[in-house]
Order: structure tokens, then sequence, then C-alpha cells
């Protein structure tokens, strides 16, 4: 029997690094580690999807020209779906099996009535009414998220309900003796911590962090656990707050002589969605134009290391791509050039796309742009010449996960067990990494995690 923690999450990679196929929920797994402590837990996922879905783009002559008409460029998405026609038929030829490793599975998903009305939908780039009846039918059971979002949003907005107190404690993580589903969570005998604005692990374990949430007459509502990787900084904050940020870095720079500079910065910003309410509240009713408002004021390009590099998530909608590459764009903002796009591709376990590649509603990848900033921070970056392009495959996950590229990124990196990073809107911890969000705890949950061994692997 294999553990899941003890797996590479990397099932194919070509020997020029272009095209990947990864188990995202290993790859999240292994993030949990550092070199000669791995996790030892395993990740809870939804069940992989097994053929594509059934897509409705509209029939019509016309109406498909009205979408059309919404494409980012004819010419990219065409280039795009070849490169990863390539990536796909290469994968094929050279892996065996199954497109990712056996899963252990949440509870069975609270079912959700589909959205059958599409005429009104943003079309193109975003998730659309289509993908809401899709994607809802494999996520956990609503109550248990809602819970967990809502108390670490309680918590980030600090404007919790005067009857509520939080009580915070933590102790190492003590492997169980026998076979568990979920920790323990009682924290009785545990002391408490100083909830500050950021919360370090120094230790080369992870830990278990708990928070106690009760009533003013003492009776305890809630037990809340949590892992917590080791060497990671955690910063449980709203990200219209950058000032949080700036005095959490300065404060561990005077406290451990370490630098305020990060060698990698990775966002995957709430981008404004007419179907999808992520449970954020700076993502509720923010325009591109309060999104553009909301990064730049996070001054990051004062926090980003000479050579360093900026990984942003985008949709495939035009605007959003124009915001970050366009004249007076974000990347121009932070002073960063496009070097590489990275494809993530989505799909199912024998490697067909969960969409058709020319969908109109909705396409079956996302993409991440690269960059990188000057030597010289006075220097204003030139673009280069030549972009990259690597296509990253893999089943998708619960709803919201993407692959943690810290394997991939790593490579990157002048000494890959040296280096300093931060990731912005992050919904779960990675090992020696600086993450910010106000649901950066919620994939680290207990709920989300099992000790149970995987299945054997081939």
């Amino acid at each position: 029997m294999a553990h899941l923690s003890a797996l590479q999450p990397l099932l194919y990679q070509s020997n020029d690094r272009t095209v990947t196929l990864i188990d995202i929920p290993t790859s999240i797994t292994a993030a949990q580690g550092v070199y000669g402590h791995h996790s030892c837990h395993t990740l809870l996922s939804a069940e992989p999807q097994q053929r594509p879905y059934e897509t409705n783009d509209p029939k019509t002559a016309n109406a498909r020209a009205k979408v059309n008409g919404n494409t980012i460029n004819a010419e990219l998405d065409a280039t795009c779906e070849e490169i990863i026609e390539n990536a796909l038929a290469e994968i094929r030829s050279a892996h065996v099996g199954d497109w990712c490793y056996p899963r252990k599975l949440m509870p069975p998903p609270e079912r959700r009535p589909k959205k059958r009305k599409l005429d009104s939908v943003e079309i193109h780039g975003d998730t659309t009414a289509s993908e809401t009846a899709i994607e809802g039918q494999d996520r956990p059971p609503a109550s248990e998220l809602e819970k967990i979002s809502s108390l670490l949003q309680s918590l980030a907005s600090k404007q919790n309900n005067m009857t509520d107190v939080f009580t915070v404690s933590c102790r190492p993580h003590k492997i169980p003796s026998r076979v568990e589903t979920t920790i323990s969570d009682d924290i009785s005998d545990h002391d408490e911590q100083i909830w500050g604005p950021a919360n370090n692990n120094p230790d080369q374990q992870d830990v278990d962090l708990f928070i106690k949430q009760s009533s003013t007459s003492n009776v305890v509502q809630a037990n809340h656990a949590f892992y917590i990787p080791p060497k990671c900084t955690f910063i449980l904050g709203d990200c219209t707050e950058p000032a949080t940020l700036r005095t959490a870095v300065r404060s561990a720079a005077q406290e451990h002589g370490s630098t305020r500079h990060f060698d990698f910065v990775l966002l995957d910003p709430p981008w404004p969605n007419a179907s999808v309410k992520r449970q954020r509240s700076y993502s509720t009713g923010f325009t591109l134009r309060d999104m553009k408002q909301l990064i730049v004021g996070m001054d990051l390009d004062t926090l980003i290391a000479p050579s360093g590099l900026v990984g942003m998530w985008i949709t495939n909608k035009p605007a959003v791509r124009s915001l970050v590459l366009g004249s007076g764009g974000l990347f121009e903002s932070l002073n960063v050039g496009l070097i590489e796009e990275w494809i993530w591709v989505k799909t199912t376990t024998d490697g067909q796309p969960v969409t058709a590649l020319d969908g109109l509603w909705r396409k079956p990848y996302e993409v991440l742009l690269l960059a990188r900033a000057p030597q010289n921070p006075l220097q204003v970056v030139t673009e280069a010449t030549e972009i990259k392009r690597r296509v990253i495959v893999g089943v998708p996950d619960i709803h919201s996960r993407k692959p943690c590229l810290k394997s991939l990124i790593e490579l990157y990196m002048p000494d890959r067990n040296n280096y300093k990073a931060l990731e912005i809107f992050a919904r779960h911890l990675v090992a020696g990494w600086w993450s910010w969000g106000n649901e950066v705890l919620k994939f680290n949950w207990q709920g989300y995690w099992t000790h149970e061994l995987a299945e054997p692997v081939d």
C-alpha cells in the first residue's frame, strides 16, 4: 500500500519540461512537507472526471458569430489548441494508465439543481452557468464549506460577532497510532497562542492549529482544526489591506534577519465573474478596474527580488489578459516582463479534454502568465523577444483547486532549498512559503485530510 504523500506529483514530464502531467491532489500534499519530512496526510478529493462534459454551445450561425466576437484572439486560440493537441498526443504515447493517481474521496456531495439559463451569461473566458451546473455536482457538502469559510472570513475581517470568542491553540502534530480519518480536535490541554497578523511555524514538522469558537457563557460552539506545514508563514487577512503584509515582512526581517524580498510571487486573483460568486469579501462587486487598483495598491514591486518571478493566473476573458499584459497593465505597473505562458489543461482520467478545445462557452484550460523582474530594480523591464509556452495537464479536483506549482517553480530558483515565495489570494498553505488571503487555511482544514493509505499504485 502506498501513501499518497510519498508519491511524486509529476506522472510525466518531457526532457525540456514543456509538457507535464501532474496529479493535482498529490501536488498539494507534497507541498505540505519539506525535504526529509514528508507530509503524513492524504488529501481528500473529488471523484476524477471520467467523461467530457456535455457542451451547450450555440447552434445558429448568428449566435456563434456573436460568441466568436468575444474571443481573445483567433490566432492565439488556434495556437493554444495546436500546442495542447501535441502535448496530449505526447503524453498518450509515453504514459500508460490513468492520468491521475487513485483518490481518497470526500463524503458524498450535496446535489445542487442545474442552472439552465444561458442567454444572460457573460460569455467566453469565465465560468458560465453551464459550468456551474456541472461543477456544482462535485463539491463537498455546502454546510461544511460554508462553516469553514465563514469562520476564516470572520477572523480575517476582524468583524466578529460580539457574542463570539475565538481562541487559537496549537501543538506539534502526532501521527496516530492507528489509522484514522481525521485528527482529534480536543484542544483542552493546549496552550493558547497569540493570534497575530502573521503566523509562523518555524519547525521542521507540521503542527495542528485549533480555533475554538465559544459563546460568552464559555460553552464551546465549535472546534476547528487545521494542519500547518513546516517553515511556512501565513496571513489570514483581507487582501484589501496590504499594509498587513508589508508590516509582517518588515517585522520578520527585523526579527530573523531575513530578506524583505520574494524570489517568487504567485497570484490567483478573484477576477470578476458573472456566475461564480467566490466566498471572499473583496471579490463581490469588484470590477476589473477595482482589481487593478487592488493589486497595484499592494506595492508588490517593492517586494519582488532582483530577477524575481511573478506568476499570475488569468481567465480566458479578453479584458483580463489585456489588463495584465496591455499598455499600462499590471505587469507594466509591477515592472516585470512576460517570459512564459503555462497552459493548464483539464482532462478526464483517460486524457480527453473535459470540454472541446474549440468550445465557445468554455475552454478546458486556464493560463498562468510567468514574468521576470529586472536584475536592477531601477531598470525598466523590456519585453521578451520570444515567449515560451508550456503545457501542464491534470485531472481536475474539487472546485477552485489548482495544481500546486511548488515542484515546478523550484526548478527556476537559484537554490531550491533556499528561496522565498509568496502566494496571494491563497487557499492552502505551502511548506516554506508565505501565504496570504482571507481563506488561506481553507484546504488545510482537517476535514479535507485523512491518514488512510491510498490504494496500491503500479
